[in-house]
């Protein structure tokens, strides 16, 4: 049980050096991509707040421009009443009257045209955010160029994980949970292949009884330095421990 043990461990060691590997490969790339992404979202959060903004002062002037009509219209009614009225208590009412619609109409109408100064400088916004040459789209197409250059490598990631994951399976319950602490806390290698009395993933010098049972590959050892798990090199051309 325990060689079988060591067996997948070293097959985890190894999947995990190729996966370290593959991410040397992609470099910065993905840390650029996700730079990218933010700075999109930002610009599509500024377009969409504008856009908002130009949505919500179309809807407030539909709203003037029918309060308008409707005021319009009590003027005329109350203009032709005027005609009719005996009082001048009665005909100072209504001309009060007038003189609030009619203010209330200027107050409109000097709103509908701030709405519509305002939506004239978003429109041209919009089209910068929309063009062929805006920030948005610019940064679309090198997201898009770094998507093609790490295609390929994402998905051999991809097939490696899976590799990984199912090596992972076969560890026993603790050992995997243990091994998976040491991986995430090592960034990715928990696992270290030695021929010499070094830990390759700290370079610490292994005491010599330590590095005797590792050559032994008898029990899972750990490395005083780093914690993580070290088994010795073997042969080429051997398939087992």
């Amino acid at each position: 049980m325990l060689d079988e043990t060591m067996e997948v461990l070293y097959q985890l060691a190894l999947k995990d050096n190729e996966i370290a590997a593959v991410k040397r490969k992609m470099g910065d790339e993905p840390v650029k991509r996700k730079q990218l992404q933010l700075q999109l979202q930002e610009v599509e959060k500024n377009f969409a707040s504008v856009r908002d903004r130009r949505d919500e002062n179309e809807r407030n002037n539909k709203v003037l421009e029918d309060e308008i009509t409707t005021l319009k219209e009590k003027m005329q009614s109350d203009k032709q009443y005027l005609q009719t009225v005996k009082s001048n208590e009665e005909y100072m009412m209504i001309l009060e009257g007038l003189k609030h619609k009619q203010d209330k109409i200027n107050e409109n109408e000097a709103t509908l045209l701030k709405n519509l100064t305002e939506n004239e400088k978003y429109e041209e916004t919009i089209k910068k955010y929309e063009g062929e040459s805006s920030k948005a789209n610019e940064l679309r197409g090198e997201i898009e160029k770094i998507n093609d250059n790490l295609k390929n490598y994402e998905q051999e990631l991809l097939v490696k994980s899976d590799e990984r994951m199912k090596l992972m399976r076969r560890l026993p319950e603790e050992l995997n949970k243990k091994y998976q602490r040491i991986h995430e806390k090592r960034k990715g290698i928990g696992i270290v292949i030695i021929e010499s009395g070094h830990c390759q993933g700290c370079f610490s010098q292994l005491p010599a009884q330590l590095y005797d049972k590792v050559k032994s590959m008898k029990t899972i050892e750990y490395c005083l330095s780093c914690g993580r798990i070290l088994l010795h090199r073997k042969d080429e051309g051997s398939s087992s421990l």
